[in-house]
């Protein structure tokens, strides 16, 4: 198995470990857990770009030269034959931005794109962008996994966490088929302010640029 996979897969049993240890250290008095999973939720999705329980997700790219939020905009196309393969992919009519998806595993130069997690291609310019929009008030706990999805070619990509239009965590990747970083947080949230996981291109080098982006947002 290789090194992503290992990771990915003590990533969920530690997640899994978790949650079930504080299920039944609490389950005389705690209300039903709440989570959400964007590889999990787009997996059962149809093909729009917001989906999940009460939409909570919408995947999206930010126009040129637009760093604000409220400029940010859906993917209008759905496909699923991405870039001539059975990749499944939203995008605005061209290949990026983008974000996509492998039903099945998915061998490419180099390497395997993996069945079931999302993945963020940037533009150049354009960063692609996957909006979480809360639909409880109270603090949530999320855990993110970004990596290179894409080793083949290229110098890796960045990506940013935002509440709103506040900065939460950030960091960069070098191109690598195992490179990447595992992010926790605990944020305050209302019902509809929104969390913002983007990627773009490094020094608009977007070659290769395919990123995994598992989030699980749980509540309590």
């Amino acid at each position: 198995m290789n090194t992503f996979n290992t990771q990915h897969l003590a990533l969920k049993t530690t997640l899994l470990s978790a949650v079930l240890a504080c299920s039944l250290a609490d389950s005389a008095w705690a209300a039903p857990a709440k989570s959400w999973n964007l590889s999990r939720d787009i997996m059962m999705s149809s093909s729009a770009s917001s989906f999940g329980p009460n939409n909570v997700w919408t995947l999206m790219y930010t126009p040129n030269g637009n760093t604000s939020p409220s400029g940010y905009i859906p993917f209008n196309t759905y496909t699923n034959n991405y870039s001539g393969t059975t990749l499944h992919g939203w995008l605005n009519g061209s290949v990026t931005p983008s974000v996509f998806l492998a039903p099945s595993d998915l061998p490419v130069s180099g390497g395997t794109y993996f069945a079931g997690i999302a993945m963020l291609h940037p533009s150049p310019t354009q960063e692609a962008v996957v909006r979480w929009t809360s639909p409880i008030s109270g603090t949530i706990k999320i855990l993110v996994r970004v990596s290179d999805a894409n080793g083949f070619c290229g110098d890796g990509a960045s990506w940013q966490i935002y509440k709103n239009a506040s900065l939460k965590a950030a960091g960069a990747f070098a191109n690598s088929w195992t490179e990447g970083h595992t992010q926790a947080l605990s944020l305050k949230m209302a019902v509809g302010h929104k969390l913002y996981f983007k990627v773009n291109a490094k020094g608009a080098n977007h070659q290769c640029d395919s990123t995994y982006m598992d989030i699980l947002i749980t509540n309590p």
